[in-house]
């Protein structure tokens, strides 16, 4: 029972407070924790039911809460928030080109450049001090003015800003495909999906 713990710090129960409201002893939530003692069936759902989680989560099969974004989750490792906020993108939409904040997103995504920075920023977060060192002795090998180690980094830094400028320019200089209709008529406009007009 590994997430126990976590979901229980995340709604400031203490381990008393949990046992308590599930009628459990302390022991045996105790053991269920530390993953020394495994709860039966009835005592997992309780559980799961309790922290509002599925039992595949508190199990740790999968990183979604949720049962109606596991599809998601599974296939493209996003935490439920995250989820949750790309399923608000297509409610904001402007009333007069029908242009979306998830038309918006899907334009940045299908940039060349968008894969590249995300692996560039990868990169930046995955280097251990001994990868700046050796960066830092490469690039000093033939210079009579050393770069220190410091300003490397903030040449990487620069460089991840200038690809996300280079993608954010597409977003404001090109073409943006929207996904719903407007309608304008004398009184009202009306914002259709590209689902809801398509006919069968």
């Amino acid at each position: 029972m590994i997430r126990i713990k976590e979901l229980r710090t995340e709604m400031h129960k203490s381990l008393r407070d949990v046992a308590n409201d599930l009628n459990i002893s302390y022991s045996s939530l105790s053991k269920y924790e530390r993953g020394d003692q495994q709860p039966s069936y009835e005592t997992l759902i309780r559980i799961a039911n309790y922290f509002n989680v599925t039992t595949d989560y508190l199990i740790g099969i999968t990183n979604s809460k949720s049962s109606e974004y596991r599809t998601i989750c599974d296939h493209l490792n996003l935490a439920d928030e995250a989820i949750q906020k790309l399923k608000q993108l297509p409610l904001i939409i402007d009333k007069y080109n029908g242009i979306s904040l998830s038309d918006i997103l899907n334009f940045i995504i299908i940039q060349p450049e968008f894969e590249h920075l995300l692996k560039s920023i990868l990169l930046y977060k995955i280097r251990t001090p001994a990868d700046w060192c050796n960066m830092e002795n490469f690039l000093n090998k033939d210079n009579t003015t050393p770069i220190p180690q410091h300003q490397i980094k903030e040449i990487d830094k620069l460089y991840i800003i200038q690809q996300f400028n280079n993608i954010l320019s597409h977003v404001l200089e090109d073409e943006i495909t929207t996904y719903n209709t407007v309608t304008k008529t004398k009184n009202d406009i009306t914002i259709s999906t590209r689902k809801e007009t398509t006919s069968d």
